[in-house]
């Protein structure tokens, strides 16, 4: 017998218990058990199973829903399998128990991002409990790895297709014959009775400052070291800061990710307490909003340290390294116009809005633009990052990070609903 609403999510709620309990955790996560499961997963649900192991240690699942008509282009639902380290001592209950307690469940992964892994699979379950066998696209559901540390060793490889680094290691697909049209990642949980999506990110750019100088002895007032430059590089990055940060104060209609972001992360130098560093290494992260061009702010860093000292240098550790796509409005098209209708329908208010972090959406993003062959063009790959998560504090990488049963179970009905919707667009 087909599976009742109630059973469906009784099941949803243990299997997303199952999967917080796996320690998919940085900095050395192992993958193998979580593989495994997800797997059984699928022969449940008789997907298709195929892997990929670019990187040793570092796997990625996909599962096929094959549609009824395949020539048309498919339906990407991705979520990553690793998540953030923990302070156990912190946590008011075992960060990998997944124990529920007040209606919450707590866990390492509860909001980034298993939640979403689990209600993407559990959509597939109950369409096929209301008698669906197949969507008019392919929906594929793809589990990676090492999304937390930037996907050196997933989506960067993936995208590009890379080979494994070893022939003993799988490699059953390639990304470029999926023919993706659609490609879903992580959102943000909101505070507030409403859904916030987003259909941009900000652009991460990460990088050192290197400061030069006269050294000698600590107790001598000696010119031009390199410390009296690094103070004014930093008072000159600050001020663009604070412009930054008056900007969204002072417009109502601004959220994080429609400003840049600007933090000095690091400050390195010196070798013992009586000398003068020769050198001072300045560690800085910045979130450039799509309105703004990377190479624009680049250019103002790179004027700040000129103006201190030409002998100044920049190595940049996160560089985008193809054009911008300026993209800081709600695209209107049938894909968000299925997400509203959906969520209309559900009584839930959504907001659409730039993503102020960094996602492996990124990559697919910039799939179109990675392409070196002009006879091979890229067609552009849609994005749209949504966790249906409302009425829910953000606690991604926090202590006692948690997620309500009922939030939870409501985003597995409003997914299916979802994917049913977009699976079925002609």
């Amino acid at each position: 017998m087909p599976l009742s609403d109630c059973e469906c999510d009784q099941l949803a709620l243990n299997n997303f218990q199952k999967y917080l309990r796996f320690a998919t955790v940085h900095p050395d996560p192992d993958y193998s058990a979580a593989v495994i499961w997800l797997k059984e997963q699928a022969k449940e649900l008789d997907l298709k199973i195929y892997s990929k192991e670019i990187v040793r240690g570092h796997p990625i699942l996909l599962l096929e829903w094959t549609g009824k008509d395949t020539t048309m282009p498919a339906i990407m639902c991705n979520s990553h399998m690793d998540v953030v380290p923990v302070y156990s001592e912190k946590w008011t209950y075992p960060p990998f128990e997944a124990q529920i307690h007040n209606n919450k469940i707590y866990a390492r992964g509860a909001q980034d991002m298993k939640c979403v892994g689990i209600q993407q699979l559990e959509s597939i379950r109950r369409l096929k409990a209301r008698g669906i066998d197949r969507l008019l696209r392919t929906v594929y559901v793809i589990f990676t790895p090492d999304e937390e540390v930037g996907g050196g060793k997933g989506w960067n490889l993936l995208i590009e297709d890379k080979s494994p680094e070893s022939h003993d290691l799988v490699n059953d697909f390639s990304f470029h014959d999926l023919n993706i049209a659609l490609y879903l990642d992580e959102g943000l949980a909101h505070p507030t009775d409403q859904y916030v999506a987003f259909f941009n990110e900000r652009v991460t750019l990460e990088l050192t400052i290197t400061c030069f100088g006269n050294t000698g002895h600590g107790s001598s007032f000696l010119p031009n070291t390199a410390i009296e430059k690094a103070h004014k590089i930093i008072d000159r990055l600050l001020e663009f800061r604070s412009g930054q940060e008056q900007l969204l104060k002072e417009n109502e209609r601004l959220e994080l990710g429609d400003v840049c972001t600007l933090n000095v992360t690091t400050l390195k130098g010196g070798v013992q307490l009586n000398v003068v560093p020769a050198q001072i290494e300045i560690g800085v992260n910045i979130r450039v909003t799509p309105s703004r061009m990377t190479q624009e702010i680049e250019k103002i860093v790179e004027d700040i340290c000129k103006s201190v000292d030409p002998a100044t240098t920049i190595h940049y550790h996160v560089r985008r390294l193809y054009p911008d796509r300026c993209d800081s409005h709600p695209p209107e098209n049938k894909w968000w116009t299925a997400l509203h209708q959906v969520c209309q329908e559900a009584g839930i208010k959504l907001t659409p809005k730039i993503f102020q972090g960094a996602t492996d959406a990124r990559y697919l993003r910039a799939y179109h633009k990675l392409d070196n062959t002009p006879s091979q063009k890229r067609i552009p790959i849609e994005v749209i990052n949504f966790s249906p998560m409302r009425n829910t504090p953000v606690l991604l990488h926090d202590h006692d990070e948690h997620l309500d049963i009922n939030v939870f179970i409501e985003g597995c009905r409003v997914y299916t609903d979802f994917l049913h919707a977009i699976g079925n667009l002609d």
